[in-house]
């Protein structure tokens, strides 16, 4: 008998806690909201939470760079949960609905601009008169048509140093979304010159938002070696979270003593080196937990723990709850 394989869908609506399934492992029915995606594995039997989609630009029919109304927008559906490969900035001009990043839920109001990084999870509900612009591009894209990375490393919602979300004024918003609109006809056009051209705009972008975030009460306002530390840390726990656990660990491969490196990211961020390490490790377990099957010992071993009761015992300490009361109240608050 041929090796099945697991059959990924998106199931609808559903009323009940049952499933059904025929015999060759077609899910008919499962319990979950429109959003949910299961697998069902014939050979062990269970329903299994599919990976989170990871998004590319490829998806889009785009290569590095897009920038498209949302009115129009009929790419890739934003409601399902989803990491990014790439930057993406979401603009409203017309409010309605909601947007998640990882664990926030962002109301979308006009005049806001929403900033989402590579990596993180996020779902935009909007309503249908919702409306504004998308803009996404890689930093392989800026880095190959001129544009200056520090400026996108430097950029405030992308590093943790400023909220994701930006509110402007009625008439910085004009001037912001005025660019886009720009950048909108750039990319229709069939030129040589375009990708400079569209890598100087979104810089343009960057640095104009940049403008009105440090103006905002959120915003730490840090020297340049003290921005350049938290950029090279936070790159560095990006790599090494699932290894790297204590503070001397990040310390010693960026050259520093861990009680200066503390003091720094203290002063920068108002969190140590420590509580930005397990901030880090928490978040991902938390994503595991909401949208894997795996169980909590294999989501311990994933993240660099060898012993699965003590990740359980650091997971309560840092969130109140143990990861299966976690995993059953996220659960049942994102139905």
């Amino acid at each position: 008998m041929p090796i099945q394989q697991p059959i990924l869908l998106n199931p609808g609506p559903c009323q009940g806690n049952d499933f059904f399934k025929n015999t060759i492992g077609f899910v008919k029915r499962v319990t979950g909201s429109p959003n949910e995606r299961y697998i069902y594995n014939p050979h062990k039997g269970m329903l299994m939470a599919a990976p989170i989609p990871v998004h590319t630009l490829t998806d889009h029919g785009e290569s590095s760079v897009m920038v498209r109304r949302l009115s129009r927008y009929g790419g890739i559906d934003m409601e399902e949960r989803h990491r990014h490969s790439y930057y993406e900035i979401l603009l409203f001009d017309q409010a309605g609905g909601t947007n998640r990043i990882d664990f926030e839920e962002y109301p979308v109001q006009a005049q806001s601009i929403h900033f989402i990084f590579p990596g993180q999870i996020h779902a935009l509900n909007r309503n249908k008169d919702t409306d504004g612009y998308l803009v996404t591009f890689t930093k392989d894209f800026m880095a190959l048509n001129g544009g200056n990375l520090a400026v996108l490393n430097d950029f405030p919602a992308f590093n943790k140093t400023a909220p994701a979300v930006l509110h402007a004024s009625p008439g910085d918003f004009a001037g912001i979304f005025g660019l886009v609109q720009f950048m909108e006809q750039e990319v229709r056009q069939i030129a040589h010159y375009k990708e400079g051209l569209l890598a100087a705009y979104i810089q343009a972008l960057l640095i104009k938002c940049k403008a009105l975030v440090i103006d905002t009460v959120d915003y730490r306002r840090n020297d340049e070696s003290a921005q350049q530390l938290i950029q090279r840390f936070n790159q560095l726990l990006e790599r090494k979270f699932t290894k790297f656990h204590k503070v001397n660990e990040y310390a010693n491969q960026l050259g520093l003593t861990p009680n200066h490196l503390s003091d720094s990211l203290k002063k920068i961020s108002g969190k140590t080196a420590g509580e930005l390490i397990h901030q880090r490790i928490i978040l991902e377990a938390k994503r595991l937990l909401l949208h894997s099957s795996s169980a909590t010992k294999e989501i311990a071993y994933q993240l660099g723990f060898n012993d699965p009761s003590y990740f359980s015992r650091f997971f309560k300490a840092n969130t109140g709850a143990s990861p299966e009361n976690f995993r059953k109240e996220i659960r049942h608050s994102y139905r």
